[in-house]
């Protein structure tokens, strides 16, 4: 069970958590990218606290706090712990993270979501992949190890395993349990809802950030977004 960060738990810092040697874990993402899903599996995986950005103050000290939050919150621009933090961004295919999105529709209207639009027409396919080409570009995650979310569905263990290694924190488990890769991944070719003109405007708008991350017009190079998750 992960160990969630708040007033209840201040006093609950008896864990075995103090192997990191850094005192704060930051993990950024473009909303629906599986930013929770990641946060969650570390945190089980290394017995370690786990913070929501919004939640975090920095003033107070909680070893070894695994802190994730959209990059677009303005509480970013206040994370200054330097050299004293590690810095962790998850990736995931933006057409993935639009279709992610507009199906969150039936339970909240998409409208109502961080104010994005409806999707309703080819503009707002642009409007997205402009977006996401904005968070691509964030300072925040030149300094940061990437996750890709298409390898923690492919292949959990290692992909979480290479991020325990990278903020220093020792595995005390390796139970995760994640949604099949055939059933999280690609699904945006699977989905008649999309528009089709719209996803070739998205493409021509977020091509020069999605192909150097491996990401190509008809879907991904699995090898590749293996080679760069574990070469990094």
């Amino acid at each position: 069970m992960p160990i969630f960060y708040d007033i209840a738990y201040k006093s609950m810092c008896m864990y075995n958590i103090y192997t990191a040697k850094y005192k704060h874990f930051f993990q950024a993402s473009c909303p629906r990218s599986g930013m929770r899903t990641l946060a969650y599996h570390i945190s089980e995986v290394c017995n370690i606290p786990v913070s929501n950005l919004l939640s975090f103050n920095e003033r107070e000290y909680i070893p070894n706090l695994y802190v994730y939050g959209h990059i677009i919150n303005k509480p970013w621009d206040r994370i200054r712990l330097g050299n004293n933090a590690k810095y962790v961004h998850i990736i995931r295919d933006p057409r993935d993270v639009l279709l992610s999105t507009i199906l969150l529709a039936p339970a909240v209207p998409i409208e109502m979501i961080d104010g994005w639009p409806v999707f309703d027409n080819i503009d707002d396919y642009k409007w997205f992949g402009n977006t996401w080409n904005q968070y691509m570009n964030h300072p925040y995650l030149k300094k940061a190890f990437a996750v890709y979310y298409e390898m923690l569905c492919s292949s959990p263990l290692e992909t979480v395993t290479s991020l325990a290694d990278y903020i220093g924190c020792n595995m005390v488990n390796n139970n995760i349990s994640v949604l099949p890769y055939s059933e999280q991944c690609l699904k945006w070719q699977r989905e008649p809802r999309l528009n089709k003109q719209g996803m070739e405007l998205l493409w021509d708008e977020c091509h020069e950030y999605m192909e150097p991350l491996g990401y190509t017009k008809d879907g991904h190079d699995l090898e590749l977004l293996k080679y760069r998750q574990f070469n990094q």
